[in-house]
């Protein structure tokens, strides 16, 4: 089942379609009867566990939201939340509220060491490379969390930013060396979409695991 449900997310990512200068892909998971998501675990399976596709998909071209501020009320719908960094909006336009959501793409960094910087209210999980590389496991007011990482040639640059709201104030963004990521940070066109696939087929175990755990 979860193998299925991470198999029918990429096979989505690809169906969208890419322009030349790539934007990332978005998916959110509204599920019926929740009334409250308080942990990294429970966002995971409310995706793992959703019946047939995401709520919503969109594509995102700066994944700051809301645009230029570290939150805005939950109570906004997603197009809100998005603002004109998310274009494409397909599906429900869900409230916030106990809501997950999940952006993909591929980065297109030099070798070197960064900082990778993901603020959230509520919390998160970022992989990078198949990597573990920052989480927030239960949810807070908005933070942000540094972390170095190094990126060697030939690495795979592949990420996943899960990302949940609870209730209250809401607020995600993901920034490399102080620069909120964007589609300068990714050149990968549409004939890229088999390194994707395989890139997230090895999300996919590392994502596993993580929820094993």
């Amino acid at each position: 089942m979860r193998l299925l449900v991470m198999a029918t997310a990429f096979a989505a990512v690809l169906s969208v379609g890419l322009p030349a200068k790539a934007a990332f892909l978005g998916s959110q998971y509204d599920p019926a009867g929740v009334g409250n998501i308080n942990s990294l675990n429970q966002a995971k399976m409310i995706v793992e566990d959703f019946v047939g596709p995401p709520t919503s998909r969109f594509r995102a071209t700066r994944l700051d939201f809301p645009e230029n501020s570290n939150n805005i009320s939950s109570s906004v719908s997603l197009s809100t939340f998005l603002g004109s960094n998310g274009t494409l909006l397909s599906g429900a336009d869900s409230v916030m509220q106990t809501t997950v959501t999940m952006i993909t793409g591929i980065l297109n960094l030099d070798p070197g060491t960064y900082t990778f910087s993901v603020g959230s209210d509520d919390g998160y999980e970022l992989l990078f490379g198949n990597q573990l590389v920052s989480q927030r496991t239960t949810n807070r007011g908005f933070q942000t969390d540094n972390t170095q990482v190094t990126v060697q040639a030939g690495d795979n640059q592949f990420f996943q930013l899960l990302y949940w709201e609870n209730l209250g104030q809401t607020g995600l963004r993901f920034s490399i060396n102080g620069v909120v990521v964007d589609q300068n940070f990714t050149d990968v066109p549409l004939p890229a979409g088999l390194p994707l696939m395989l890139a997230g087929l090895g999300m996919i175990a590392v994502w596993r695991r993580g929820t094993k755990a």
